[in-house]
């Protein structure tokens, strides 16, 4: 009857991701060197399975400036995000920022351990 709570257990590394709930954490977050924000909707399976993989690749990468926005709950910095950016929302999705600058993104499937550990490589090894 549990099996999603014996997989999440064995499977899912237990790294919490930090939760932009702001505006002003955005703007602190947006002056920093390299950030990366996920933004994810707690409705969607196909945003759950970027979550499970985000997770992965924080037990990999535990010091990577990874922080979560929820779309739901915080929908005007999502908006804003948008905005600052110039790239169109989705959900799941993936941006690595330096210096309130998008460098790369990514969506949906594209969410993937692998793939976020290749743009983290880029971002932190293109530093000035």
């Amino acid at each position: 009857m549990f099996k999603w709570l014996a997989r999440q257990q064995q499977g899912t590394p237990a790294t919490d991701i930090p939760r932009v709930a702001s505006p002003e954490e955005l703007d602190r977050l947006l002056a920093q060197d390299l950030v990366v924000f996920f933004k994810h909707s707690p409705t969607c399976g196909v945003s759950w399975a970027a979550h499970h993989q985000v997770k992965r690749f924080l037990a990999a990468h535990p010091g990577a400036p990874v922080h979560l926005i929820s779309v739901r709950q915080d929908r005007e910095i999502s908006r804003r995000i948008a905005e600052i950016t110039g790239i169109p929302h989705a959900s799941p999705q993936i941006l690595v920022m330096r210096q309130g600058e998008a460098i790369a993104d990514t969506s949906h499937e594209g969410i993937t351990a692998d793939n976020l550990s290749g743009m983290f490589a880029s971002a932190s090894g293109a530093r000035s």
